[in-house]
């Protein structure tokens, strides 16, 4: 009767200090097989040749903004703009800590989730491996400005392009409207065509 009482609670204790290793373990393999962010061989090369080269830190983690296209254009906006703030905010937060420890020189980015690096070292370059919430870690890009050519373009119009003909403007212009005195201007920084909040 007495050995059958212990051995209620000896089972019990057994199966259970089991599953805590197979769980520690498991955790542990967890942690071995963590996808390390990708380096772009570009920036490899370039901390080579200089520890001391700035980087620009991706995350995996993307805002969901489908709930966004339920929206009034004004509520869409405000949505938007809070998702990739909060996502943002969210998945960066340890590595900016990290290099906050690091004493680094960072500035953070909410629209595309990124975290530009200024400068940092070895150490600090190889301590961001260990962050899953990086996707991929690539070089700075430097952009020139594309000098215009001049070209030299006659005074007066050599002919009627196509495409006026297809809006009817020359309907328009026999009507006495030419559009005389006015100015139609664009200009714009640039647009990624492929950000999710377009």
């Amino acid at each position: 009767m007495k050995s059958n009482r212990i051995w209620r609670v000896i089972l019990p204790a057994l199966f259970f200090a089991g599953l805590l290793l197979v769980t520690r373990s498991e955790l542990a393999l967890g942690q071995k097989d963590m996808p390390k962010p990708d380096v772009e061989p570009e920036l490899q090369a370039q901390i080579l040749r200089d520890n001391t080269v700035g980087y620009i830190i991706y995350m995996h983690e993307k805002a969901n903004l489908a709930p966004a296209y339920d929206l009034n254009w004004e509520m869409r906006g405000e949505y938007v703009v809070k998702a990739l703030q909060d996502t943002a905010k969210s998945s960066q937060a340890d590595i900016v800590k990290y290099l906050d420890e690091q004493n680094v020189d960072y500035q953070t980015f909410w629209i595309d989730n990124i975290i530009i690096v200024n400068s940092s070292n070895h150490h600090t370059f190889n301590g961001l491996m260990n962050f899953s919430e990086i996707e991929s870690l690539k070089a700075r890009r430097t952009l020139d400005v594309i000098n215009p050519r001049i070209e030299v373009v006659p005074e007066s119009v050599l002919a009627i392009e196509p495409n006026i003909s297809h809006v009817l403007a020359p309907n328009v212009w026999e009507m006495g409207i030419t559009g005389s005195g006015i100015v139609v201007a664009n200009i714009d920084t640039g647009v990624r065509s492929t950000h999710d909040a377009l």
